[in-house]
């Protein structure tokens, strides 16, 4: 079927529309293609160079300025590292001779005379023999003995203790039974002995 305009007025319309749309997108081609933006203000203002770094990415300006930054607080903090590695070498003060030989006394019950261990009953944190669980737990009797009696310093009580275990019970105090530790189990002990036990409980701090 042939198709064709019979009335000229539509032809022109028609012509006339297809050479106005053509002339609208020759006039954008144009227009974006001669226009040259020009920058903002703000962005002259605020650029800076940058030297890519190929290998960690980024600005080698911005690197070497947070390094600058990072050196002074690193520095500062350095006094606190030496004291603190000069505290961590302080070694703490050795036991005395006496009471070395007071542990091997408490522990094993032999020194110039012979007893009980004491370790039989009591408990002490950092002697891992000490696991008895019939007597009180000794670990802080260092600090303890010297509020036990009104006028009685520390030494005195450990000494009575030792010596006289049925003069005086705690009050207070788990597993202070009377009639538990009899003074049979320390009288074999001589006076170095005692010396030695009250020398080991006093560090029991």
């Amino acid at each position: 079927m042939h198709l064709k305009f019979d009335n000229r007025l539509l032809t022109w319309i028609f012509l006339g529309g297809l050479a106005l749309g053509f002339a609208v997108v020759f006039a954008l081609v144009g227009l974006f293609g001669t226009l040259t933006p020009s920058p903002r203000a703000w962005a002259e203002d605020n650029a800076k160079p940058c030297t890519l770094d190929h290998e960690m990415g980024g600005c080698l300006e911005d690197k070497v300025g947070r390094v600058a930054v990072t050196e002074p607080e690193a520095s500062s903090t350095e006094p606190e590292g030496t004291e603190t590695t000069t505290a961590a070498e302080t070694p703490a003060p050795a036991p005395s001779g006496a009471s070395v030989a007071g542990r091997q006394i408490f522990i094993t019950g032999a020194g110039e005379g012979a007893a009980t261990p004491c370790v039989t009953c009591h408990t002490v944190a950092g002697v891992p023999e000490a696991i008895g669980l019939l007597g009180p737990d000794l670990s802080h009797i260092g600090t303890d003995a010297a509020n036990r009696q009104s006028g009685v310093s520390a030494e005195e009580y450990l000494v009575q203790s030792i010596r006289e275990p049925e003069a005086f019970i705690a009050e207070g105090v788990e597993r202070a039974t009377p009639g538990l530790m009899l003074t049979a189990i320390t009288a074999g002990l001589t006076d170095a002995d005692v010396e030695a036990l009250v020398a080991f409980l006093s560090e029991q701090k």
